[in-house]
């Protein structure tokens, strides 16, 4: 029989899983699940199998490394009359422990209690002792080293962020994606990178690069750009992007938020002779989601205007309910526009996925393991047919996050069905050997 590991929520929440021999099992924070043995097993997951036992861990950004400051974990649940629940105390990830649990549940798990008293940091991966390695970890934006050099050598986790950040540096995304490639280029809003660029009958978009949710992100005319340049000493620091004339429904514009999912997986002949390299380039894969959500702003759109909520769509207070890109009516300009966003989707990734062939081949040397992951959440524009002219994609990007709000933010209103699905189908292209599932 295999030994229980307790694993704990800090602040938020950790959600843990682990899997015993020749079966998955996975370990729910206070409870512990198993495979029903009436049930199929699963697609075998040669890419991740492991002999004994394994742990999932998800972690949101409050999330502590305890195991390297060998602490214990007071877990955190509330007692009810059918047994042990766990006790969210925050949006994190809350809104997505429910149908992960279902999908397990819907799959062959079985929950029984666990004992508590076992530490985190007790946890090895040493060849003597692989009883308690880790499957899969998936922190949040700031789970603090986990993401790296966790001491178990996760077989899946995030590409580490020295990876990603060619993504969440906006200075660095706009070089990748205007030097390598001719056609990613032009999904791009025009840059801006002296003044003698600038159009004096446009406005400006001036973001940090490294600003998120908008807080970053001034709007200036020429003249407030021309005073901008002059008393900022570190403009590399910052991109400039022309508005993007929108296209707009009902006097107001939108964003379009797509999901992808790219991982990359260690081959055989890596794994058998040793190398410290975590990926091999020949495995690159990555999934459009077929959901895309579309967010339009709180107000109208006035041309020539500077106001954050006409222009920025964090800005603002009571943001109509998101739609899904299949549910909007036929007469909204991005109604049959996924195809579109698919294949800009994919020039990106491109892009993205030639970054990392220097990265794998310098600077990653990390635990071996079997495949790294990010999901990516990507926003797009949509471009005003009369500017059209100017560049053959209506399709502009504004921005690509690799720690996209699933549930929280300007997505809270999005249907909850939306992230389980996402969650669900992520969570089974990761654990499966072919990854490949059937849309939905």
């Amino acid at each position: 029989m295999i030994g229980y590991v307790a694993l704990a929520l800090i602040s938020f929440g950790i959600i843990s899983i682990a899997a015993s021999t020749n079966a998955w099992t996975p370990v729910w924070t206070n409870h512990l699940f198993h495979r029903h043995t009436t049930k199929p097993t699963p697609p075998s997951t040669a890419t991740i199998s492991v002999s004994r036992s394994c742990i999932i861990v998800f972690c949101n950004k409050y999330c502590e490394d305890v195991s390297r400051k060998g602490r214990s974990i007071t877990p955190l649940y509330m007692k009810v009359s059918s047994g042990e629940k766990i006790l969210w105390q925050g949006p994190l990830f809350g809104r997505l422990t429910k149908p992960a649990k279902a999908h397990l549940l819907r799959n062959g798990w079985k929950e029984r209690p666990v004992d508590h008293n076992h530490k985190y940091h007790q946890m090895t991966t040493t060849a003597s002792n692989t009883s308690n390695r880790l499957a899969l970890i998936w922190p949040n934006k700031s789970g603090p080293q986990l993401e790296m050099d966790d001491p178990f050598g996760a077989h899946i986790r995030p590409y580490p962020k020295h990876v990603t950040d060619v993504l969440d540096d906006k200075v660095r995304m706009a070089d990748l994606l205007l030097v390598t490639d001719t056609q990613a280029k032009n999904y791009l809003p025009r840059h801006i990178s002296s003044l003698q660029d600038a159009h004096r009958d446009k406005l400006y978009f001036v973001k940090h690069r490294h600003g998120a949710q908008g807080k970053s992100v001034s709007v200036y005319n020429h003249t407030e750009l021309t005073e901008w340049w002059a008393r900022t000493n570190n403009t590399h620091d910052f991109v400039v992007q022309e508005e993007v004339m929108p296209h707009l429904f009902r006097g107001r514009k939108f964003v379009m938020r797509s999901h992808i999912l790219v991982w990359h997986h260690q081959s055989a002949k890596n794994m058998d002779n040793g190398s410290d390299r975590c990926l091999d380039p020949a495995t690159f894969h990555f999934h459009v989601f077929s959901n895309v959500i579309v967010q339009h702003h709180t107000s109208e759109y006035e041309a020539d205007s500077r106001r954050r909520d006409c222009q920025i769509i964090q800005a603002g207070k009571n943001h109509p309910a998101p739609q899904l890109l299949q549910e909007l009516p036929s007469d909204h300009p991005a109604a049959n526009s996924f195809q579109e966003i698919e294949q800009a989707s994919q020039l990106v990734v491109s892009a993205f996925e030639r970054s990392l062939d220097d990265t794998f081949n310098k600077s990653l040397v990390i635990a071996p393991q079997t495949k790294c992951f990010a999901l990516l959440g990507l926003d797009w524009l949509l471009q005003s047919p009369n500017t059209q002219h100017e560049n053959k994609s209506r399709l502009k990007l504004c921005e690509i996050n690799t720690h996209p709000a699933l549930g929280w933010g300007t997505m809270a209103k999005a249907p909850s069905p939306v992230f389980a699905d996402l969650l669900e189908q992520t969570l089974d292209l990761l654990l499966s050997s072919a990854g490949e599932i059937e849309e939905k």
